[in-house]
């Protein structure tokens, strides 16, 4: 199966479409979390991604270890492996009211939309040789 990335329009779309039919009571799929906890789960990741939520610094070997997974699943594009340490930032074991879990993420796939587009015409654009 291929797993489908944010980063290629046709699968962003199709993410948006699949979210959008969520409702809250959807089976769990993602072990304890529920829909609206796993909504809110990706909007955090997605807010890291555009430097709205920060991270705590980690030590050399935990870092290279996300590093050597990240490479994994580029080549194999196989997905963030189970029972991966999770930042605690990022844990989301409490109640979460569903709409809103769902409007904020649309709105936080949206700006990280634009967040690559602007990157993608910035290098585009970019002669300085850098």
């Amino acid at each position: 199966m291929v797993r489908k990335s944010l980063h290629n329009p046709v699968y962003f779309e199709e993410i948006i479409h699949r979210i959008s039919l969520l409702t809250e009571n959807a089976p769990r799929r993602w072990g304890k979390m529920t829909a609206s906890q796993m909504l809110k789960h990706c909007d955090l990741v997605l807010q890291v991604a555009l430097r709205q939520v920060e991270l705590p610094e980690i030590n050399i070997l935990f870092r290279t270890i996300g590093v050597i997974t990240k490479v994994e699943m580029r080549i194999f594009n196989n997905g963030i492996p189970p029972k991966m340490p999770t930042f605690q930032k990022l844990i989301v074991n409490f109640e979460c009211d569903f709409d809103e879990s769902k409007t904020n993420l649309l709105n936080t796939m949206k700006a990280f939309r634009t967040y690559l587009r602007i990157r993608i015409f910035r290098s585009a654009t970019d002669y300085s040789g850098k």
